[in-house]
């Protein structure tokens, strides 16, 4: 059951975090900023300490702040999957969109 659980979260993380790639713009903290809007005042899974210490956690990791907040994140409500599901949810559209460019 605890299976069936976190793969229907990341499904959903999915969606969300590849909407999140469609029609956000200007980098990663306009992204967090949609984050708090979706997860700590619509849907009350985070709270704004938490999103905070995601976020910092986030930046002092190398790679992309975003990315890495996604993955935290991500971790946060399904674990391994759930964290994979952010992240290819965020970079799959400007993957498509890049690709279809060049």
């Amino acid at each position: 059951m605890h299976q069936s659980s976190n793969l229907k979260k990341s499904a959903k993380l999915f969606g969300q975090f590849f909407l999140l790639g469609c029609y956000t713009f200007g980098g990663g903290w306009s992204i967090v900023a949609q984050m708090q809007k979706m997860y700590v005042i619509r849907e009350k899974t985070l709270t704004e300490e938490e999103l905070l210490d995601i976020t910092s956690v986030g930046r002092s990791l190398p790679g992309t702040m975003i990315g890495n907040v996604a993955c935290l994140y991500g971790y946060h409500v399904a674990g391994v999957l759930g964290a994979l599901a952010c992240i290819f949810g965020m970079i799959l559209p400007p993957m498509i969109i890049l690709s279809a460019i060049t």
